[in-house]
């Protein structure tokens, strides 16, 4: 109770400035990456193939969210692509190049 009590009062005591992130703290690169700093082991295909090629979302769920969710992230990616996609797939909406096989 008294270590509760003790948190409670410094932030209560503490300077609003203290409690905020700066804008420089926050900002990413449309990497993911803060301002100065390498992509490091997790890249920009590395998050794609997270976000998009193994995430049940985009490979299985049916919903109209999942749908909106996954042609956002391809924006956010627009050089990316899936590994295991056809190579006429070109990107997550190119759904005829998906559903087409070769005769």
């Amino acid at each position: 109770m008294k270590a509760a009590a003790a948190l409670l009062l410094s932030l209560i005591l503490a300077p609003a400035s203290a409690l905020l992130v700066k804008n420089e703290d926050a900002a990413f690169a449309v990497n993911g990456t803060a301002a100065n700093e390498d992509a490091g082991p997790c890249d920009e295909q590395c998050r794609f193939d997270i976000l998009m090629c193994n995430s049940f979302m985009c490979t299985e769920c049916t919903y109209d969210w999942c749908t909106s969710a996954c042609q956002q992230i391809q924006k956010d990616f627009p050089s990316s692509r899936c590994k295991k996609w056809p190579a006429s797939r070109k990107t997550y909406s190119d759904t005829a190049a998906a559903t087409t096989t070769a005769a």
